[in-house]
């Protein structure tokens, strides 16, 4: 029974042990800081940061509503005893009451934002400098 339980959780156990990471043939951790501020910068200078206003929900038209609660009244009357004899108690209903609270219909504005429509070609861009400096995203066991 453990056998072929074990078989299928072994590749499991094993690929949370590999972690990745930027590796050079020539050049260490000093170099790669340094080849990335480089990139990061020269993809600043290549594609600057060009915010652009979108809408992130459009403007509506919120409806009138109105909320409405019922609620009875009623009164006790209450007869004193006489002397010797219990006193009685009498519950009457009166009428029903309805309340309702009305909020007017609204013109809600769109929801805008800004983004910065060159963030992918830069981020792209950056990556690939520092490809092109020997830099390569390899797998390691550890």
């Amino acid at each position: 029974m453990w056998k072929p339980v074990s078989f299928l959780l072994l590749p499991l156990l094993l690929t949370g042990c590999v972690s990745y990471h930027w590796v050079h043939d020539h050049k260490g951790e000093a170099e790669m800081s340094q080849d990335r501020s480089d990139c990061a910068s020269e993809a600043r200078t290549r594609f600057p940061e060009k915010l652009v206003e979108y809408e992130v929900s459009h403007a509506y038209y919120a409806p009138e509503v109105s909320r409405c609660t019922t609620t009875r009244s009623s009164t006790l009357t209450t007869t004193p005893a006489a002397p010797g004899k219990p006193g009685t108690s009498t519950s009457t209903d009166h009428k029903e009451e309805r309340v309702c609270q009305t909020t007017p219909g609204r013109w809600v504005p769109a929801v805008k934002a800004m983004r910065d429509v060159n963030s992918g070609r830069r981020s792209s861009h950056a990556d690939s400098c520092f490809l092109q400096k020997g830099w390569r995203w390899e797998e390691v066991q550890q």
